[in-house]
């Protein structure tokens, strides 16, 4: 009771009203802002009653997210006029109802309150029996049987492959539930006594006549309170807690672990991914892409695409513009099969269709962006200048890359240089004479370079950039051959050293039974030979 008065008192002081007394109710508020900070799904190694309600709370805010995701698209395409293309996911209410239904039947929080009105006070593997024969065909129940507590216990490292040894999980105690994040193994022992909420009668008379107007306080509903457990408290503000969600405008920040080391610079891809698939993150993304995920407003769209429509279709309004263009670019076909539609204000699209209308324009205005460039050089007379100037410094960095090769000395490459320089050097005198006489006067300049020798400039730059290149190829594969047969005739060598090796060893086990002249001419000569053999 001091618990819950202390959060009240905290409730309050963050609303910044007035002071009140002790037992008074804070006054309502006209607007709220709040921040919802929630621990995802746990799955420990014993899950008991603490783990049912987190993952009951978790379940629940999992069903308002997919509520809410779901309704905000309905109504984006609601207020446009336009039918839903896509299908609703499937719900996860029967796993809430699985927990918080009163009746038909009651589920595992009413179970478990009636479980402890009881005298017996049904708990442990008698309560996990009635959940057994009450949900034993329901969807989001499974009842846990050996090989399912086995299995668990080896997963989570309880027990040794082929040993009974660490094993805690008896199935008769334990059930299952299928939530949205996955199943969970739940093991029942002493929930009875952790639902009671309340006291025995006599003492709450003692505590609701204490002197001290604070213990009154906190015990003044003790009578009318005194049959409500703490599963059905719970139960009761999470419900109003997700009403509150539900009539505000909501947003949802998923927190991601990155791994399991909790270390900086890490990601773990499949922990990444299991956490989005469980959180509803990738469900719910999956859902807009099946329907028409691209919405543009039609003036946005007309300012960003009118180009690609003709005259008539851009002398008419927005909404008439955008149904022209992409009726002409992808047909009525397309519209049909809903990979588009029209609204009141906006047009929806499937995601290859703003990349292709976007992809379309990118390439369109890079065309023009070349035509206007050359058109203008011509008009400026500085294309004829640019091509002799790009020929040249196209030759030099030519000229450049054969002497890195060390072909520029070899005599057709010479040639080639030679030839090119000559016949762009005289472009290029002619260039320098013309700049001289006129100066800036790029019109002038531009009528003093011949334009059919200017047109071929091209042709004779990429002539040389051949006869560079096979001339290139051709050293490559000669120093080949040349490594290859150079590699044969070190193996040779090497060969023939260990054949001398061989006799200058020979030489020295016979030591003994030949003339020391003879040892010596042998030696001599295996000299000789190993010297020539290393030269």
């Amino acid at each position: 009771r001091l618990f819950d008065f202390i959060v009240a008192k905290i409730g309050e002081a963050l609303q910044g009203g007035q002071t009140r007394g002790f037992c008074q109710q804070a006054a309502p508020q006209s607007a709220v802002l709040g921040l919802l900070d929630i621990f995802g799904f746990e799955d420990m190694m014993f899950n008991g009653f603490e783990q049912l309600f987190i993952n009951l709370t978790n379940e629940r805010m999992q069903h308002l997210f997919n509520t809410i995701m779901f309704e905000r698209e309905l109504v984006a395409y609601r207020e446009e006029g336009i039918e839903a293309a896509f299908q609703v996911e499937e719900s996860n209410l029967a796993c809430v109802r699985l927990f918080t239904s009163p009746s038909g039947p009651p589920g595992i929080v009413r179970l478990l309150s009636e479980s402890a009105m009881m005298q017996s006070g049904r708990d442990d593997a008698a309560f996990v029996q009635v959940l057994n024969n009450t949900f034993a065909n329901y969807p989001s129940y499974k009842v846990c049987d050996p090989q399912a507590a086995q299995r668990t216990a080896r997963a989570k490292g309880m027990t040794r492959a082929g040993g009974r040894e660490g094993a805690s999980l008896d199935y008769r105690r334990c059930f299952q539930v299928r939530h949205y994040a996955g199943t969970v193994m739940y093991t029942v022992k002493g929930w009875v006594p952790k639902s009671i909420d309340t006291l025995l009668p006599h003492l709450s008379e003692v505590l609701v006549s204490s002197t001290k107007t604070h213990v009154q306080c906190l015990f003044e509903r003790e009578e009318s309170n005194m049959r409500a457990t703490v599963g059905e408290k719970f139960c009761t503000q999470l419900e109003s807690l997700a009403a509150t969600l539900e009539q505000g405008e909501t947003s949802f920040i998923r927190c991601i672990k990155s791994n399991p080391q909790m270390v900086p610079g890490i990601v773990n891809r499949p922990l990444v991914l299991e956490q989005l698939l469980h959180g509803g993150v990738i469900s719910a993304l999956e859902q807009r892409h099946r329907g028409l995920p691209e919405r543009v407003a039609y003036s946005d769209f007309c300012q960003e695409y009118r180009g690609l429509g003709s005259s008539h279709a851009q002398n008419s309004g927005d909404k008439l513009h955008c149904q022209a263009q992409l009726r002409s670019i992808f047909g009525i076909e397309a519209e049909e099969g809903n990979q588009f539609a029209f609204g009141h204000t906006k047009v929806f699209m499937k995601n290859h269709i703003l990349a292709c209308l976007r992809a379309i324009v990118s390439l369109r205005s890079q065309n023009m962006a070349k035509r206007l460039q050359r058109r203008w050089r011509l008009k400026m007379g500085t294309e004829r200048i640019r091509r002799v100037e790009e020929a040249w410094a196209k030759f030099k960095l030519t000229e450049q890359a054969a002497r890195n090769r060390d072909i520029a000395s070899l005599p057709t490459v010479a040639r080639a240089l030679e030839d090119t320089q000559q016949r762009l050097g005289a472009l290029m005198q002619v260039l320098a004479e013309a700049r001289h006489a006129h100066g800036d006067d790029v019109r002038k300049i531009a009528d003093m370079l011949p334009n059919e020798l200017v047109k071929q400039l091209y042709g004779i730059v990429e002539s040389l950039d051949i006869v560079v290149d096979r001339v290139s190829q051709r050293k490559k594969t000669a120093e080949e051959l040349l490594g290859v047969r150079i590699t044969r005739a070190m193996n040779i060598v090497l060969g023939l050293l260990d054949r001398v090796a061989a006799v200058v060893a020979e030489c020295q086990e016979v030591a003994d039974i030949i003339s020391n002249e003879e040892r010596e001419q042998c030696l001599g000569a295996c000299a000789t030979a190993q010297t020539k053999l290393q030269a």
